[in-house]
């Protein structure tokens, strides 16, 4: 169906430690260790709309995303970064 391809892909998957996918690209993430997952989601989706709305870019928007997601992932309990 050309209206699920189309949804399909305008959708940015986070992936976990394999970082997030958009438009059957997958964006990686470097391996680190990881303490806690709390935050994570909403900071990889707060990061991706404050970079895209600033660049327009999704793919720039995506790995900043990943960045600041990995930064969170690697602390006890909810942070801000």
């Amino acid at each position: 169906n050309n209206i699920d391809s189309e949804i399909e892909n305008k959708l940015v998957v986070t992936l976990g430690p394999q970082g997030a996918r958009h438009n059957n690209i997958i964006y990686p993430v470097q391996e680190v260790e990881i303490k806690d997952l709390s935050g994570a989601g909403d900071t990889f989706i707060s990061a991706l709309a404050r970079k895209f709305i600033q660049t327009k870019s999704i793919e720039e928007s995506i790995n900043y995303a990943n960045q600041c997601a990995t930064i969170v992932v690697q602390k006890r309990g909810v942070s801000t970064i």
